[in-house]
């Protein structure tokens, strides 16, 4: 079975469509250096092209091409994060994929192959514990939304502003991250109709992937494929179960063996989890 293009990447002219990517950089010197290189291979592409940032300058950006011509034709755009977001307290995921959906809609209609975002969403997550829940379910209902649409997402974080927990749980949902990014113990990413778990889910990862499975978005049962995972242990069954509700199902799909008799072996019921 193919698997959702996953990697980590050196330089930003490798991202591709459906990519939704994690950055870490240093400030706003590397901010403006990704972005020229990442919309550079945009512009190559005919995408629609945004840049998001705090205060940003249009000028920064000259490696890109002609800047003012590909400002006044609409090709590229340039906006305060505060415009496109709003602050962490008043995020809404709902409004800002109806955004999104919007502009790629507008934008193959005017011909462009897809569009292409460079955001700097440090300052949506560097508030309180309650704001980066609400954007780590963000980051589940865009990364679904990417991947299935011709939309290529580069999340930039300045890892001084983020302790090493929130950069790791960050990283965990996105399937492209910087060399430079920290690396997770497990991705969780949209693929097809579930979302892939790749890497180990073990007692050293357990905490995090109660966390993060706790803010995934919960209009729909969640569909998890474990094929790729390296490791599963008990942990990462009980997180399952206990999330799992009436509201929202779990289907765990190909998992091991070994993994399918746990709930046997433990002597747990499983009233809203099941293998498929």
């Amino acid at each position: 079975m193919s698997l959702r293009r996953q990697l980590r990447v050196h330089r930003a002219d490798a991202l591709e469509p459906h990519d939704h990517v994690a950055w870490y950089g240093d400030g706003r010197d590397d901010l403006y250096a990704l972005a020229r290189v990442a919309l550079a291979a945009g512009a190559r592409r005919s995408e629609k092209l945004m840049f998001v940032a705090r205060e940003p300058q249009p000028a920064l950006l000259g490696d890109i091409g002609d800047v003012d011509r590909l400002l006044e034709r609409g090709q590229l755009e340039v906006v305060d994060v505060d415009e496109v977001q709003g602050s962490s307290h008043a995020f809404n995921a709902a409004q800002q994929l109806a955004t999104v959906e919007a502009v790629l809609r507008e934008a193959l209609a005017a011909g462009y192959t897809g569009i292409r975002v460079v955001a700097d969403n440090t300052p949506l997550v560097s508030g309180g514990d309650e704001d980066f829940r609400r954007w780590l379910a963000w980051e589940q209902v865009t990364d679904r939304f990417q991947a299935c649409s011709n939309v290529t997402g580069i999340c930039y974080f300045d890892r001084g502003a983020l302790d090493e927990e929130r950069q790791s749980d960050i990283a965990a949902l996105h399937p492209v991250c910087a060399e430079s990014s920290i690396e997770p113990p497990f991705s969780l990413f949209a693929d097809g109709d579930a979302v892939s778990v790749t890497g180990a889910l073990d007692a050293w990862s357990a905490d995090q992937f109660r966390r993060v499975l706790d803010t995934a978005p919960g209009e729909h049962a969640l569909v998890l494929d474990l094929s790729h995972a390296e490791y599963v242990d008990h942990r990462a069954l009980l997180a399952l179960n206990a999330i799992a509700s009436a509201e929202r199902p779990i289907r765990i799909r190909r998992a091991p063996s070994i993994v399918q008799r746990m709930p046997l072996l433990l002597s747990i019921s499983t009233p809203y989890l099941s293998f498929e």
